[in-house]
């Protein structure tokens, strides 16, 4: 007969309680993040977004003034494009900021009225802005006389909105952010 040797369990290590608590605890909230993450995904795949498009349609400039101290004054008239491709997603634009630049100076801002696009929608929002008694830096102001006497001026004009996007799928708003 082979010897059998017994083996004597040696001492366990005592668990603390919580760690199941901990447990439990990790795999809800890994389950949580899993059904947010497929919702997201399941609504982005119904929805299939499509990215908005801006341009400025038209522009004019009148009362346009620039003085020997560096004062300019101007009126601006703008028709702007907004243009809402998608299928099943409407929009309100709550804020519309609307600058015109010269060599990264501001001349002129003001704000367009909120209003509210629906899907597959192109809109011409309108905005006058006035330029009144802005000084202008000295080399701004020398080259803006400069591209006036060639005739031809180059102005950025630069808008930020703030927008809420709407489902026809969820019916609820699906995001809310600068553009």
């Amino acid at each position: 007969m082979a010897l059998q040797t017994l083996r004597q369990p040696g001492p366990q290590a005592a668990q603390p309680r919580h760690s199941g608590i901990v447990r439990y605890i990790a795999m809800v909230l890994i389950t949580l993040i899993i059904l947010a993450s497929l919702i997201v995904l399941i609504n982005w795949l119904l929805v299939q977004p499509k990215k908005l498009k801006y341009s400025m349609e038209d522009g004019s400039v009148s009362g346009y003034n620039l003085s020997n101290d560096h004062h300019f004054n101007a009126t601006f008239h703008l028709v702007l494009l907004a243009n809402n491709p998608n299928k099943r997603v409407s929009l309100r634009y709550d804020k519309i900021e609307v600058s015109v630049l010269y060599e990264d100076q501001k001349l002129s801002v003001n704000n367009i009225s909120p209003f509210y696009q629906p899907r597959k929608n192109v809109t011409h929002p309108n905005v006058n802005l006035e330029a009144k008694n802005v000084t202008l830096y000295e080399a701004v102001a020398r080259d803006l006389k400069m591209e006036r006497t060639s005739g031809n001026v180059e102005l950025d004009v630069k808008g930020e909105n703030q927008v809420e996007a709407w489902s026809s799928i969820s019916n609820a708003i699906m995001s809310r952010h600068n553009v």
